[in-house]
């Protein structure tokens, strides 16, 4: 009997070891199925992070800019020196917490080399974070975002030149310029580099009314959504709606 015994054991085993390993394989398929999905949702989460991130920068940059916008349409077809608007335009547009540095900033970067340095970078630093929307976003959505950021800080460049400008004259004269020194204006080129600030107003403001007419932040919106399913929805942007009704009616 004892010898039966061990023959039904030695004719078992291989059964026992087959299943021992199919029972193995099973569950490293289902491992490595959750490891995957939980992959895929790290990627997914990570994927939204950058989005919402980049979608709150782009709004603030919207919201600044449609305060200004109008004065800036009047100023320039006004034809006269745009000196002390310019300051406050330029500190209107850079009037939140990421770009706090550019306007704490704005008058040191002009004679400090190492501030212009500072200044430098962190515009660099924003302008790559326009570039990445043509990464995080799809289609005409990101490459009408980046359009915009790149466009915004051509603009403030453009402000910032003038502000040289502004400061040479005033250095000049030893006085505040105004309309009645139109000789040192013109000697200093004064309306010409006016006409490229708004110039590049005029290309951001038409990159403005693009993402309006297009529904760019729809777009953007429901890309969002995609990636993270209904949590976009909690943190939809009110304002943001509102603020394009209400440009849409003027």
């Amino acid at each position: 009997m004892p010898n039966l015994a061990m023959t039904e054991i030695v004719k078992l085993t291989p059964i026992i070891t087959a299943f021992a390993a199919i029972t193995g394989i099973v569950f490293g398929l289902i491992s490595l199925l959750n490891a995957h999905k939980q992959i895929t949702l790290n990627n997914k989460h990570f994927m939204y992070e950058k989005r919402v991130s980049s979608y709150m920068f782009f709004v603030s940059l919207l919201a600044m800019f449609e305060s200004e916008r109008k004065s800036l349409n009047r100023e320039g077809i006004t034809n006269k020196p745009y000196f002390g608007a310019a300051d406050v335009t330029f500190q209107m547009l850079t009037n939140n917490s990421q770009l706090s540095g550019l306007q704490s900033g704005y008058e040191k970067s002009l004679k400090d080399i190492d501030e212009h340095n500072k200044n430098l970078t962190l515009i660099e630093e924003v302008r790559s974070q326009g570039r990445m929307f043509e990464f995080e976003f799809s289609g005409e959505a990101g490459k009408l975002a980046n359009e915009f950021v790149q466009k915004y800080f051509d603009f403030l460049d453009q402000l910032r030149k003038y502000k040289i400008l502004h400061n040479g004259i005033k250095d000049y004269l030893n006085v505040e310029p105004s309309n009645n020194n139109e000789n040192i204006l013109k000697k200093f080129n004064e309306e010409s580099i006016r006409g490229k600030v708004f110039d590049s107003f005029d290309k951001l403001n038409a990159v403005y009314q693009d993402i309006i007419d297009k529904n760019i932040m729809e777009n953007l919106q429901s890309q969002i959504q995609l990636t993270q399913g209904g949590l976009f929805s909690i943190f939809k942007t009110t304002f943001l709606s509102k603020h394009t009704q209400k440009d849409q009616s003027n």
